[in-house]
């Protein structure tokens, strides 16, 4: 039987990054934690482009006899819509419930109606935000909010593709985690300007060689001791370290060039799809 040579999610998010990457359970559940994020970005992208983009990922949710329903965290950024019996409901700041209810005794200046209902999310409790509806006591209520479980649960050392998601979806979370592929490998790469050994050792011989204990005498020495050959040939062998720290260093340099390209690539083609350059906690911010 012939096996499928589709890839898997790892390896689309490794390959659209433009980076080579061996699977690793700490880098499956990092990417997979990148997915998550980039699911609510995205979320909240669209909600402010065109929501149609993520309709695919609503589902509807109906609960009877109940006016009010505990919800997610996430839920309270993604609810499309809410109906009351069936009713749709307009959404009214939290801050502004009181003038709605039907209760003379709370305010109720604009009193919610069976035909008119209304629904607030109430954050009063961080940890466990709820709907309400108005008026009280309907038959049922239903919420229609976006569904993450199918993108949280998936496995993307084995799955080929996101269940639920279109294909838009798909190619645009593969584009946000890619650039947390790439700023990974940029932040690595920082440090390892820092830390590796034949840059860090071209220095450190240059140093010795001039001031420092390589050689029984080095150049400080020649000069005290006024003896120029000796003097010229230890400037040499330095020099020559120095020119191996900095080939060292120019190969990094031109790794990071590469890398921060192809990250603004990819920024371009996620931000640029909502008509953003990049996002907007980064304007301002010395690249």
């Amino acid at each position: 039987m012939a096996v499928s040579s589709t890839p898997n999610l790892f390896v689309k998010f490794v390959n659209q990054s433009g980076l080579t990457k061996s699977i690793t359970t700490d880098l499956q559940v990092r990417y997979k934690q990148y997915l998550k994020t980039g699911a609510r970005d995205l979320v909240l992208r669209a909600s402010a482009y065109d929501f149609s983009i993520v309709q695919s990922l609503l589902t509807t949710t109906t609960h009877n006899s109940l006016s009010i329903v505990e919800i997610t965290t996430d839920d309270v950024s993604s609810i499309s819509s809410v109906k009351r019996d069936s009713y749709p409901c307009k959404e009214v700041p939290y801050n502004e419930y009181l003038y709605y209810r039907n209760n003379a005794n709370l305010g109720g200046v604009k009193e919610a109606s069976v035909l008119h209902p209304v629904y607030f999310i109430n954050t009063s409790v961080a940890s466990t935000p709820k709907v309400e509806v108005l008026p009280l006591a309907p038959t049922n209520m239903s919420i229609e909010a976006i569904d993450y479980s199918s993108i949280d649960g998936v496995d993307i050392s084995a799955a080929t593709s996101i269940p639920g998601c279109s294909e838009l979806i798909e190619g645009l979370l593969t584009r946000y985690v890619a650039i947390k592929i790439v700023q990974d490998e940029l932040i690595y790469l920082g440090k390892e300007i820092l830390t590796t050994g034949s840059y860090q050792d071209a220095l450190e011989k240059a140093e010795q060689l001039v001031d420092g204990s390589v050689t029984v005498n080095n150049a400080q020495e020649w000069i005290d001791d006024e003896d120029g050959e000796m003097l010229q040939a230890i400037m040499m062998v330095a020099q020559q370290e120095t020119s191996r720290a900095t080939a060292s260093l120019q190969g990094i340099l031109e790794k990071i060039n590469l890398h921060r390209e192809r990250k603004q690539d990819l920024m371009r083609d996620y931000y640029g799809f909502f008509g953003k350059s990049e996002p907007e906690e980064k304007k301002g911010e010395s690249k």
